[in-house]
């Protein structure tokens, strides 16, 4: 709309103009009449002759030009109505973050995903996540993406400080794994080792009939292997039989 509006707003500018400049462009006032010396034919004597011509002046040039200049003016307003914005946050993967976010009349906080209204602003908005620990299915306390080591109760983390666990976590499995594996095996195999890995722990793979299976190239008992691993206290998980499907998937993918 704005830029409609914008656009009409500069071709009456435009028309204005043009016309003023096409009709005389008269630098005095608007006139209804013109003046013009005219030789008379029989006694060749010059003299006033005043014609009925409508000339523009600088008055209907400047009204013209003004009433373009609201209609630009009307079509900014379209974009500036309202003086509050909804602003969403999220934070993929780490649901249920406290985020502080920073404006310019104090700092607002919101759980995540969720939606903050704040006023209209053009400056950055600084927003700062925290996510407290918790205890998995199994009782164990979990911070950030599945990060147990040293957790304790009431700790929590950044988003920043989260990706440093997760990526230290998931090296230490990648260097189980490599270092548990008697064959070649495929990127998804090794993914989903990896995977499984950093889920059950380094020791678990390591004695685990999946691995024993896939040592000895007997991939699709290796596969079903997976899910056998969806229990939480002796109880069938569905969070964990949903982990192990995905894993065993992308175990078996041939796509590459």
């Amino acid at each position: 709309m704005r830029k409609v509006l914008s656009r009409i707003s500069v071709g009456l500018a435009a028309v204005v103009v043009v016309g003023w400049l096409g009709l005389g462009a008269n630098r005095g006032w608007t006139k209804t009449t013109v003046t013009r010396w005219q030789k008379d034919p029989v006694t060749e004597i010059e003299g006033p002759v005043i014609e009925k011509r409508f000339v523009p002046g600088v008055d209907l040039l400047a009204v013209g030009l003004a009433g373009a200049l609201a209609l630009a003016l009307g079509g900014c307003a379209t974009i500036t109505k309202g003086t509050t914005q909804n602003v969403g946050i999220d934070t993929p993967g780490v649901p249920g973050a406290v985020c502080t976010v920073t404006t310019t009349v104090g700092p607002q906080m919101v759980s995540t995903p969720g939606v903050v209204v704040l006023a209209k602003s053009s400056a950055a908005l600084p927003v700062r996540c925290t996510k407290a620990c918790y205890q998995d299915g199994g009782g164990i306390w979990t911070i950030g993406y599945g990060h147990t080591r040293g957790v304790v109760p009431y700790l929590t983390c950044t988003e920043s400080e989260a990706q440093e666990w997760f990526t230290q976590d998931t090296a230490e499995a990648v260097h189980a794994v490599i270092r548990s594996l008697d064959i070649a095996v495929s990127q998804e195999q090794f993914d989903a080792l990896v995977a499984f890995t950093f889920n059950v722990g380094a020791a678990a793979e390591g004695h685990s009939t999946l691995l024993h299976y896939v040592n000895n190239s007997g991939f699709i008992s290796a596969a079903d292997e997976f899910l056998k691993w969806n229990h939480i206290k002796g109880v069938v998980s569905a969070g964990l039989t949903r982990r192990r499907e995905a894993e065993r998937a992308l175990f078996l993918d041939t796509s590459t």
